[in-house]
């Protein structure tokens, strides 16, 4: 007998069972179904599995072979794990057009069961199945198309989509549309279709077989509509404007090629008209601003809009321009109103609807001021503007107006009035006067206030009448506020002076109380005490020689103990004589809080001679005498008395003893200076206002047959004898020195 597959399933069936030995154990129910989705490739295998008293299946799943190699069929095991009811299993990788055998097993902890054999031939290699979706959103211009692969035949669908065509049965030839590969739904858009058209439509599929359509559908295209809009009331009317309004509600399905405003004088606008293209042309509201109108005119306005259907024409809508006004214009408080000037202000609020040709202010010191009064122009047209106002007069009322000017005419703002600052005058006082020579006198004076406009100028005027004025004799101290006083010098004796302060400010000349003062008369001088100088002996007489030479005696104290005024400068006549020279911290002789210095005589010694000699010397070398000088601030009086008491008969000091006998300004304490106070009142010559020769000599000696002196003429550094040494016998200008 012939071996057949049905034998050999029998023989596994008794091999299946044949192990179990036990007598009797509850059954499985296994039940194998018949295998679907067979394609050329892959089936799915079907079964079920109940036990109801069998227990806990444990695994179940399926065993299969092809029908030509049955003896495979236990190496062919599908394990699907525990669990009952239905299951099953997508075989793949199976040959095309081939027979096979399956059938399905379950097992429990307490038994064994097998489902029924069943067999399959799996499908040869074809070309896809598909199908065409029906075609949905079916616009002006575009559709949505679709198919489904059911079965890639065998092979991989490669290319897949939509074709379509004005005639039946498209191709790929035909407008092709690719929508990516494999089995399963697609869909894709179709765009750029013509309106109101009938197409075919088909869906297609390649594999390696051959290509493969879905069944033919059809639908048309819709048509365009005309443009959907209309026309809404014009807004922001004025004399040359206008903004005009509409809206397109439908595009009527298609592409909106031009829309806007069609604007005439007729109550019919057409295309014939003025056109106002809008910038976009979508759906949507629009509006435009149309210019260059005519005042006090009816316009007459529709909108339009353009698509493939053609033109759409909106509702007629009208406006009335508006006719030209005066201007508006206000007129603000007037600023910053100061002595002479103002700053004006005004606002432009309204043109009257055309460009402002004039604005500006107009004012006068009468009410109701007008163009043909004072007139300044200020550019601009709306909006504030301003204008400062200069060389008006202190103290005055101003009426101003502010005016505008278009085409219809003049228009004036409201009147403002305000009146400029008036100058007040400084307060000035003359304080009494004091320190009254016979030749000098100190005045005193104060500005206490300066008024509400600077003290320019300040000092004193005098003379020997009454009221002196500045066209008298004037002495111009600066200015500001603040004590001023001033030495008067070169005056004469016993004579009867009258003296007032006096301030400049913008409000004119103030002169402060007159004060008046009477010049001293000097006394007849008293004899100078004389001092008997004993000379040295003559050799081999044994004895000394009698006085022969008078030497006037001073007393050199350091300073006096009583210090000059604060606000004393160099160059103030004080005392006698000019400041050369105010004490400094570290100065020999400084006292803290005092002031103190030293004070030249206003002129040269002798006059008019050219000059006097140091003394103590002949010119012959090595027989001059010795003097104990210094060359510090306070030694010139020192120098002074010892080069009198040290030289006498023909070498006597002559420089020295004529300014130890100068009574300038009633003092008696003249001195020839040191090198050093000689340096300082050259350092002030330009600051003084006192002339001053070439070459001056001090009193401190360079050694027993030179002097040092000072070359006035010579800048600082600029001259290699600025400092000089002088045979004490040459002659050398001489000025007489005192310490206040």
């Amino acid at each position: 007998m012939k071996f057949t597959l049905n034998h050999f399933w029998v023989f596994i069936g008794f091999i299946f069972f044949s192990c179990l030995k036990e007598p009797y154990r509850a059954p499985i129910y296994v039940n194998t179904r018949e295998a679907n989705e067979i394609k050329a490739t892959s089936v799915k295998l079907h079964a079920d599995v109940q036990s109801p008293d069998a227990g806990e299946i444990t695994d179940r799943g399926f065993y299969w072979t092809a029908n030509d190699s049955a003896a495979t069929v236990l190496k062919n095991k599908i394990s699907l794990g525990p669990g009952s009811g239905e299951f099953t299993y997508m075989l793949k990788n199976l040959q095309a057009k081939k027979a096979y055998s399956f059938f399905s097993y379950a097992i429990s902890d307490r038994n064994n069961g097998q489902g029924n054999v069943k067999a399959f031939s799996t499908l040869e290699f074809r070309v896809a199945t598909l199908s065409t979706d029906t075609v949905k959103n079916i616009g002006i211009t575009n559709a949505l198309m679709g198919g489904e692969i059911t079965y890639d035949g065998g092979k991989v669908v490669t290319d897949r989509g939509i074709c379509f065509s004005l005639n039946k049965a498209p191709t790929i030839k035909d407008v092709k549309i690719s929508v990516g590969n494999g089995e399963g739904k697609f869909a894709i858009v179709a765009s750029q279709l013509k309106e109101n058209t009938l197409y075919y439509v088909r869906s297609f599929a390649v594999n390696s077989i051959g290509i493969a359509y879905g069944n033919e559908l059809n639908f048309t295209t819709l048509d365009y509509r005309l443009v959907k809009l209309k026309t809404n009331p014009a807004s922001d009317i004025g004399m040359f404007l206008a903004t005009l309004h509409g809206e397109v509600f439908d595009d009527g399905g298609g592409q909106i090629f031009e829309r806007g405003f069609l604007m005439g004088l007729s109550p019919n606008p057409s295309l014939s008209d003025m056109k106002f293209a809008s910038s976009q042309n979508v759906v949507g509201p629009m509006k435009t601003v149309v210019t260059e109108l005519i005042e006090n005119i009816t316009y007459y306005y529709r909108s339009f809009a353009k698509n493939e259907k053609g033109y759409s024409l909106g509702n007629v809508q009208s406006f009335t321009t508006l006719d030209i006004k005066f201007p508006e214009i206000v007129t603000l408080p007037v600023t910053n109103i100061l002595f002479t000037s103002a700053k004006y202000e005004a606002e432009v609020k309204y043109d009257g609807g055309v460009p402002i040709l004039e604005r500006g202010f107009c004012f006068s010191t009468q009410p109701n001021p007008t163009v043909q009064d004072n007139k300044y122009l200020v550019s601009g047209e709306l909006g504030v503007f301003k204008l400062v106002m200069t060389e008006l007069q202190p103290g005055t009322l101003y009426y101003v107006r502010s005016f505008a000017k278009n085409r219809k005419g003049l228009q004036y703002g409201n009147q403002v009035s305000f009146t400029t600052v008036a100058y007040t005058p400084p307060n000035v006082i003359t304080q009494d006067v004091g320190q009254v020579t016979t030749r000098s006198a100190q005045a005193n004076g104060q500005v206490s206030d300066e008024g509400n406009t600077p003290v320019t100028e300040r000092g004193f005027c005098f003379g020997q009448n009454r009221n002196p004025s500045i066209t008298d004799r004037k002495v111009d101290l600066g200015s500001g506020l603040g004590g001023f006083s001033y030495n008067f010098s070169g005056l004469s004796e016993g004579t009867t002076y009258y003296v007032r302060a006096y301030a400049i400010n913008k409000k004119g000349i103030f002169y402060g109380e007159e004060r008046s003062f009477k010049t001293a008369v000097t006394p007849p001088p008293p004899p100078p005490p004389v001092v008997v100088v004993t000379p040295p002996a003559s050799p081999g007489t044994g004895g000394t020689t009698p006085p022969t030479t008078e030497v006037p005696v001073i007393s050199c104290v350091n300073y006096p103990k009583t210090s000059a005024p604060s606000n004393i400068r160099i160059g103030d006549y004080y005392q006698g004589g000019i400041v050369t020279y105010i004490l400094q911290p570290g100065d020999p002789g400084y006292i803290p809080g005092e002031f103190h210095g030293l004070i030249v005589s206003t002129t040269d010694f002798p006059q008019p001679s050219w000059g006097l000699t140091f003394g103590c010397s002949n010119n012959l070398p090595g027989q001059g005498i010795s003097v104990n000088t210094g060359s510090s601030l306070l030694s010139g009086c020192e120098n002074s008395v010892n080069a009198l008491n040290t030289c006498k008969g023909g070498l006597y000091p002559r420089a020295a003893k004529i300014c130890v006998e100068f009574r300038g300004g009633g003092y008696s304490d003249w001195f020839l200076p040191s090198f050093e106070e000689l340096k300082k009142v050259k350092l002030v010559k330009n600051q003084v206002n006192i002339s001053f020769g070439s070459v001056y000599i001090s009193s401190t000696q360079a050694d027993a047959d030179n002097c040092m002196g000072v070359t006035f003429f010579a800048e600082a550094g600029n001259f290699a004898f600025e400092y000089q040494t002088f045979l004490k016998g040459s002659l050398g200008q001489v000025r007489a020195m005192r310490r206040f």
